[in-house]
């Protein structure tokens, strides 16, 4: 079974969690508590979640997206950011973007 991977970017401008794999109830505590810790060092920095990764993610994994993105956390997809989509299939991080977040994806 595929493990969830969380890359942890402390850098000038801002604190990056970049997800790898899966985003499933268990995988959820751990970035769960990792969001936790960095809140603790973030001050002013902002919070970005790159989702590029994630092969899937289940209705807790939408949960805590969606907590932290109200909380003020950008979620985002590295691959698509500033890119139009042509394709008729969309790259995975991309296709979860916009069934955590519907009302962000338009329809090209």
């Amino acid at each position: 079974m595929e493990a969830l991977t969380i890359y942890q970017h402390d850098e000038r401008a801002c604190f990056r969690f970049q997800l790898r794999g899966p985003l499933d109830e268990r995988s959820t505590r751990q970035l769960e508590c990792s969001w936790q810790t960095a809140q603790s060092i973030l001050g002013k920095k902002e919070l970005v979640v790159d989702i590029t990764g994630l092969t899937e993610v289940d209705d807790a994994g939408r949960k805590l997206l969606n907590r932290m993105r109200e909380s003020g956390a950008q979620i985002q997809d590295s691959e698509m950011a500033g890119h139009a989509v042509k394709a008729k299939r969309l790259p995975v991080a991309r296709r979860l973007l916009c069934l955590i977040f519907p009302a962000s994806c338009g329809t090209d």
